[in-house]
C-alpha cells in the first residue's frame, strides 16, 4: 500500500474541495487554502457548470465531481448539492458562439435534453413540471433565453 501523505489544495472552490474530497476518501490529510474567509462570509461555491468553452477536460472534471458530491447526498442524506436549474438570458435572439458550442457538447455526456431553448423544448420543458419556477420569469417567452435543468 501506498505511504500516505500529508496534501494540500490551494483554492477552496468546486474543484478544489472534490479534490479534497476524493484524497480523504483515499486515507490521504488534506488541508485546503483559498484567499477568501468563507467561514466569515458564509460563501459556499456549488456551481457545476460544463461551460468552458473547448476545455473539454473541465467540462470532464465538473461532471465528475458532480456525480461524487451527488454521491455523498445520496449516501449521508446531507444536502450538499441541491439540482436547483439555470436561467440565462441572451441579450439577442440569437444564441452566442459559446452558448452553441457548449449546446452541441451536451449530447457527448447524455444531456442535451436538459436545455430548452427553442419552442418545442420549452413545451418538454412545460411538461416535465418546469411551469411554477418558469412562469415566474418574465424572460420565459424570449427567444434568448436558455432554460438549463442544471442537471
Amino acid at each position: 500500500m501506498a505511504d500516505l501523505k500529508s496534501i494540500a489544495v490551494v483554492g477552496a472552490g468546486i474543484y478544489g474541495q472534490s479534490l479534497a474530497v476524493a484524497l480523504r476518501k483515499r486515507g490521504h490529510s488534506v488541508t485546503v487554502f483559498d484567499q477568501h474567509k468563507y467561514d466569515e462570509t458564509g460563501y459556499e461555491p456549488s456551481d457545476f457548470r460544463a461551460e468552458h468553452e473547448t476545455m473539454f477536460h473541465y467540462q470532464r472534471l465538473s461532471l465528475e465531481s458532480r456525480e461524487a458530491w451527488m454521491s455523498i447526498n445520496e449516501k449521508d442524506g446531507c444536502g450538499l448539492i441541491v439540482p436547483c436549474g439555470m436561467l440565462r438570458v441572451q441579450p439577442t435572439e440569437m444564441l452566442g458562439a459559446l452558448e452553441k458550442e457548449t449546446l452541441a457538447d451536451m449530447p457527448r455526456y447524455g444531456l442535451r435534453d436538459t436545455q430548452f431553448v427553442n419552442p418545442e423544448e420549452r413545451k418538454r420543458a412545460a411538461s416535465l413540471g418546469w411551469m411554477p419556477t418558469l412562469s415566474s420569469s418574465p424572460f420565459w417567452t424570449t427567444l434568448g433565453t436558455r432554460l438549463s435543468k442544471r442537471w
